[in-house]
């Protein structure tokens, strides 16, 4: 069953709102055995979520990274005497975390990985599919990693990092659309593996 924003649900969750001691959804839903998910959705920074973010703006002390969200992130500089532009930017790719959040929602972040990701494609798709690409225990990304042999690195914010041989790379992005669009189904892991077999 789909549900539409403001639709009563029976239970509480992630999902809902309360008002009036009743539950109501926040999102376009889908209810599955009790269970719902989101179909279309924004992304939320949560605290230690690993990103992708992109160089906006540079400043004497750090950079104001897109993070694919209503909120900005700020990467603050470390080391000092040194050009913020010798390290990151505008328009670079990087891997970041998010270790603060303040009631105003600024956001701040530390580096995961000091190489930009500039070498590879960014694909960006529906931050709320992210984890069923991902799958449990990272094995929807692992089968992909396993037969097309590309290095892939997967952002909480919808953003997708991908390098490698440029064929499978594009093979990579047409399995990533397939999960995203039928990301609802069941039996999803057994059907990508069966392309990829077939590739």
């Amino acid at each position: 069953m789909i549900l539409i924003p403001g639709d009563n649900l029976r239970k509480k969750d992630s999902n809902s709102y309360e008002k009036d001691s009743n539950y109501y959804s926040k999102y376009i839903l889908l209810i599955k055995e009790d269970k719902t998910t989101r179909l279309f959705g924004y992304y939320m920074p949560e605290v230690n979520d690993i990103i992708i973010g992109k160089v906006i703006d540079v400043l004497s002390n750090g950079w104001i990274i897109d993070i694919n969200s209503p909120y900005l992130g700020k990467l603050s500089l470390k080391e000092i005497g040194i050009d913020p532009n010798d390290l990151y930017t505008y328009g670079d790719y990087i891997l970041c975390q998010i270790v603060r959040m303040t009631k105003n929602k600024l956001i701040d972040l530390e580096i995961k990985k000091k190489e930009k990701l500039n070498d590879g494609l960014i694909l960006k798709v529906d931050p709320v599919r992210i984890p069923r690409l991902i799958g449990k225990n990272s094995s929807m990304l692992n089968l992909i990693k396993e037969y097309l042999k590309i290095d892939i690195i997967i952002g909480k914010n919808g953003r997708i990092y991908l390098n490698g041989n440029i064929n499978n790379v594009s093979k990579a992005v047409d399995i990533i659309r397939f999960i995203i669009n039928n990301s609802y189904k069941s039996g999803l892991t057994e059907k990508v593996k069966e392309i990829l077999e077939n590739k």
